[in-house]
Parts: C-alpha cells; sequence; structure tokens
C-alpha cells in the first residue's frame, strides 16, 4: 500500500468558478479634500482567473453634496481613471456623499464626516536588505480620529541607457535643441498599496516612525533624482476596518486595483445590481513632499530597466556618419568622440538605436511643475 501510494499521480485540482465569479466590479477610492480639489480612482475589476489589473474607467460623473446643502457635479474623463473633481474649500467639519456615475451603472456612498490630520514633521530613506522604506512621524493630532491611511505619489528623473545629444537633420548631424530632448524623462507612480495605522492602545495620538513606501534594490525610481509627495489622512474607525480587512486579502491577490473577490463590500452601494468594492473618506489631509538624489547615495544606488536589455552603442567615423543615419533611421547619434591623437576636432559620432536613446516609452520628457532641481 506504502508503495502504491507513493507512485500514485495527483491530479490537478481546478476550481470551479462560476459565471458571477467573473461579472466585474466597480472599483471606487475617493478621497473628499475639504481644502478643495478632490481625487477619485475609478476602475474595472477583472476577474480571479485574469493576470491583468484592473481596467481603469476614463468617463465618469460624479456628485458631491454635505448635510449643510452644498452639491456640487462633476463630469471628467481620464486615461488612467483618476478623475479630479476641482472645486474650493469646503467646511471640515460636515459629513459628505458621493454619487459616482458610469457607464457600468451609478453607485452612492453612506455619509461621511470629515476628519483633520496633523502635520507631517519628517521623512525619510530606511535602507534594508531588499531596498528602500520610506518613513514617517507626524504631530500629535487634536482631532478625536487615532486611525490613518497614507497615499503616495513619486516621481523621478530617468534616462534611457544611452542618451543622444546630436541628431540628424537634412545631411548634417548637430545638437539638440532643449526641444529635441528624446532621452531625459520623468517618471511617475500613484502608488495603490494599502498604507495604515493606528494609535488606539496608543497615549498620545502621533504617528511614530510609519514605513508609508517601500522602494526595492535596482529600481531605476534613484538612479537619478527622487521626489516623494505624501498624503496622511485622519479616517474613522469604520474605515480603517475596512482597509485593513482589504489589506489582509490583498497580501495574495494584489491590491485594490488588482483580481478582487466580490465579498468585499465598502460604504458605497449600486443603484442597480452592480457589484462595487470601494470607500471614500472626507477630511483634511497633510501633504509633504521630498527630494533625494540617489547619486548621492553611498555606495550609489546601482539601478536597473529590464526594457533595454540588449542594447548596445557603435561608432562611426565623422565623413561616413551622414550616410548612415541617411540610410538607416532606426539609429541615432549619440555624442562627439575625439578618439584621433592631438585631434582639434572629433573623430567619430558614437551611435545606437532610436529604442535604446529613447526614455518616452517609460516616461514623459515634460517636467513637471513642482520639480525642484536644486535640493
Amino acid at each position: 500500500m506504502a508503495i502504491l501510494f507513493l507512485t500514485s499521480c495527483e491530479e490537478p485540482f481546478t476550481p470551479v468558478i462560476e459565471v458571477k465569479d467573473n461579472s466585474p466590479i466597480v472599483i471606487i477610492d475617493a478621497f473628499i479634500d475639504v481644502s478643495g480639489n478632490s481625487i477619485v480612482h475609478v476602475s474595472q475589476s477583472v476577474p480571479l482567473t485574469s493576470d491583468s489589473s484592473a481596467i481603469p474607467i476614463t468617463k465618469a460623473a460624479f456628485k458631491l453634496e454635505s448635510d449643510q446643502g452644498v452639491a456640487l457635479e462633476f463630469s471628467t474623463q481620464s486615461p488612467k481613471g483618476e478623475h479630479i473633481l476641482l472645486h474650493g474649500a469646503l467646511s471640515p467639519t460636515s459629513k459628505y456623499r458621493l454619487t459616482v456615475e458610469t457607464n457600468l451603472g451609478s453607485f452612492e456612498s453612506k455619509w461621511v464626516q470629515a476628519h483633520s490630520s496633523s502635520e507631517i514633521k519628517d521623512i525619510w530613506l530606511v535602507p534594508t536588505d531588499l531596498g528602500i522604506e520610506v518613513h514617517v512621524n507626524s504631530e500629535e493630532n487634536s482631532d478625536p480620529s487615532r486611525y490613518y491611511r497614507w497615499q503616495i505619489e513619486e516621481t523621478w528623473k530617468f534616462t534611457s541607457l544611452f542618451v543622444s545629444w546630436f541628431t540628424y537633420d537634412n545631411g548634417i548631424i548637430r545638437r539638440r535643441t532643449e526641444n529635441e530632448n528624446i532621452s531625459n524623462c520623468f517618471g511617475q507612480n500613484f502608488s495603490s498599496d494599502i498604507a495604515i495605522a493606528t494609535t488606539e492602545n496608543w497615549e498620545r495620538n502621533e504617528i511614530t516612525d510609519q514605513v508609508v513606501q517601500f522602494i526595492p534594490n535596482l529600481s531605476k525610481k534613484l538612479g537619478l533624482d527622487y521626489s516623494i509627495l505624501v498624503k496622511q489622512y485622519s479616517i474613522s474607525k469604520a474605515s480603517f476596518i475596512f482597509w485593513n480587512n482589504l489589506k489582509k486579502n490583498s497580501e495574495s491577490v494584489g491590491d485594490l486595483f488588482g483580481s478582487m473577490p466580490s465579498e468585499l463590500k465598502g460604504n458605497f452601494s449600486s443603484k442597480g445590481n452592480q457589484n462595487v468594492l470601494g470607500w471614500v473618506d472626507a477630511g483634511l489631509p497633510a501633504k509633504k513632499r521630498v527630494y533625494y538624489s540617489g547619486t548621492r547615495f553611498f555606495p550609489p544606488w546601482r539601478h536597473f530597466t529590464p526594457f533595454y536589455t540588449g542594447c548596445t552603442s557603435n561608432n562611426i567615423e565623422v565623413a561616413n556618419a551622414p550616410d548612415l543615419f541617411r540610410l538607416n533611421h532606426h539609429l541615432v547619434p549619440l555624442n562627439e568622440l575625439y578618439l584621433a591623437p592631438n585631434s582639434p576636432v572629433p573623430s567619430h559620432y558614437s551611435y545606437t538605436t532610436k529604442t535604446c536613446a529613447t526614455c518616452t516609452n517609460l516616461g514623459t520628457t515634460t517636467r513637471p511643475d513642482f520639480w525642484e532641481d536644486n535640493f
């Protein structure tokens, strides 16, 4: 019997997933910012069997109401599903309700009380064996809430593997102008990871040494210059319980905008029969932005970008360069080289493919309005 047991074959188990498990779930992550301009992330889930992330809902209409009679309506479009509701300052002591209209249905939240967050004192980086942790401290909070949530916006400067300082133009090779830049870019990430904490069992209502973000080793974010905007929210106990349960559930299936089961509920309900998972909070958040340079780390931050795997560069003599770029439009010059001994003029150009010298596949050449170079 032992031999029979050891040599028997195991049949793979394939769970039976009902059709209702594959029906889309509208996912809403909203915060009503009483200081002005609220942000609502809206997307459509994918089935548990899918390997892809949620699909952004690009068009939506919103109605924002307060228990003091405010009623504001918005109609927005966003390719990433991040909808900004442009409004002025609101009362920090009111209750608020949000209605979201999408092509998949209409959804209304419960009334939520606004809470005010204390100020963020410090943001700093802590190295670990696996990468860099971002920690925060905050001032003591006078708001009665002892529950907190953080949202993170990261921006970083980076270059393509090879930087093209020159371009081929009508038979000549000349230096690129600033408007012709293809190699220096900015990347951006709005983290969907769930960062929460509570001071419920502490004497002081004060956040100390809280991890809010993690940057893994070899990430390109710290290759040059990096900026992080930390938004800290005071939330209700019900909100904390929701996000805590969602965080535990997400450990195996991703984050709020990944593949999620339909059993989880939030404070939104559907006006029809559409599944919805989401939460809205309201209040006055604390915000703090800091900058770091990976080139100032010791040792300097090492990074790797898989997109540029296989990229190489070559050299071409100056006299032969115009014909090379005229006949090969997929190649671009990089820089002048002085390879001839004692020559006052360049003898060669280095060159590579446009793909290896272009950064816009991974970011944008547009400089953010808030970006600072001297920090």
